[in-house]
């Protein structure tokens, strides 16, 4: 037989707004079966906990976002680095004139052979040997020459004997012509006798003469040799430097071809290239002092010699010559520098420690009142004395930054330390201070 389920009518019951404290919570004791209060007040405690915990969270998140959108205290930034300054003055700089060039021989001498088809049978000279005027530099074969020179003498030697007797004749027939005038005029003597003698006192100073000239022709000859004799000795023109020698012993020479150099006087100087721009600023006699070598450089000081007369028309270039003192240091050929003294001028200046270059470029970091660095691109234009000349790019009075210029960035913040006495700074920086 089959059970008829009929359906249950549902019960309500009124919860009261202040239940139990064992029935709200269900927490003193074991919760009844069935009871309905007890169940609904445990769903309320729940629900209670978790909008408190809701406002707790709120409360703290308000309390951090007011924390964060408080401002915050700025911490003092310390200075980068310390620094020495100095100022941009305006002061009196002295203009100086580049003259490059190299150096010449003030007056090189070709010395070469007067006589040709002689070998060269001594050399007594090398280059760089300072010699002075006629001393042997090379010799010639001169056997040949010797020789003829002795023939010369010979031949001078017969003309003078040649020409006392041409003498001797003159002066009998000169005795006899005039005995016979005498003794023609007393008559004892006919007048053809005493013209014949005086023909022949005229043909016998003829003779005379013409002695005269074979010996004036006898000595020139013996000059002409002697003079070839002393061409195989190849003596100094003058007192000077061997700046060059191409003699080889036992090389035959011909006429005219060149066995030595020598400078004259052992004197160089400096032939500086000057743009016609600039050759205004120069004149004769004025000082230039030219720097050689790098390692260990020597100053000199020369004076402009001369000026040159004209002007390379296609790099508008003049020349400049500039004598210096005789040293064994200054060869010709080497290249130099030098600077002539052009005048003074106010200009505006730094000191070299100020100028740093960023991409190849001068610049300089100009130092505020607020301590704070600015980068400053300038042109520079002399150096002299440790002073720059400054162009364009800064103005006088103006603070710059010397030591620890080139540690530097732009609008860094620095502290200023004054500038070491010179003493003091000597010694610091060779370490002997404490």
């Amino acid at each position: 037989m089959s059970a008829q389920l009929k359906p249950v009518p549902p019960v309500f019951r009124t919860i009261e707004a202040n239940p139990e404290p064992r029935e709200a919570t269900g927490l003193a004791g074991p919760r009844a079966p069935g009871a309905v209060g007890s169940r609904f007040g445990w769903m309320r405690s729940r629900t209670t906990l978790w909008v408190a915990g809701g406002l707790l969270v709120a409360v703290i998140a308000t309390v951090v976002a007011s924390r964060a959108s408080a401002p915050k205290p700025v911490a003092a930034i310390p200075p980068s680095q310390t620094i020495t300054v100095g100022s941009v003055t305006r002061d009196d700089m002295q203009r100086q004139l580049v003259l490059t060039g190299s150096l010449a021989a003030w007056d090189e001498l070709p010395i070469g052979a007067e006589a040709g088809g002689l070998a060269i049978t001594e050399v007594a000279a090398e280059e760089g040997d300072r010699v002075t005027r006629g001393q042997l530099l090379a010799r010639l074969d001169d056997s040949v020459l010797r020789a003829q020179v002795a023939q010369a003498d010979a031949s001078v030697a017969q003309a003078e004997a040649n020409l006392r007797k041409a003498e001797a004749m003159a002066t009998t027939a000169a005795s006899d012509g005039r005995r016979a005038k005498e003794l023609s005029k007393d008559g004892y003597l006919s007048s053809q006798a005493a013209e014949q003698r005086q023909t022949a006192f005229t043909t016998a100073q003829a003779d005379v003469n013409v002695a005269r000239q074979a010996l004036e022709t006898a000595k020139a000859v013996k000059n002409e040799r002697a003079a070839q004799l002393a061409q195989t000795e190849i003596r100094a023109p003058t007192d000077g430097l061997v700046s060059k020698r191409t003699a080889t012993l036992g090389n035959v020479v011909q006429v005219g071809q060149q066995l030595f150099r020598m400078i004259r006087d052992g004197r160089v100087e400096l032939r500086a290239e000057v743009p016609e721009t600039d050759l205004p600023l120069l004149k004769a006699g004025q000082p230039v002092s030219i720097t050689v070598g790098d390692v260990d450089p020597r100053e000199f000081t020369g004076k402009i010699r001369l000026m040159g007369a004209t002007v390379d028309p296609q790099t508008r270039i003049g020349i400049v010559y500039v004598a210096l003192p005789e040293d064994p240091l200054l060869k010709p050929g080497m290249f130099v520098h030098g600077l002539a003294q052009t005048g003074a001028a106010a200009v505006l200046q730094v000191p070299a420690e100020a100028i740093v270059y960023k991409d190849a470029k001068p610049a300089v970091f100009v130092v505020g009142d607020d301590n704070r660095t600015r980068l400053r691109m300038v042109e520079t234009g002399e150096r002299i004395n440790g002073q720059v000349e400054i162009m364009s790019g800064a103005q006088a009075g103006e603070r710059v930054a010397l030591a620890g210029a080139g540690y530097l960035k732009d609008n860094d913040l620095v502290r200023i330390e004054p500038a070491l006495p010179l003493s003091e700074a000597a010694g610091k920086a060779t370490g002997t201070l404490r």
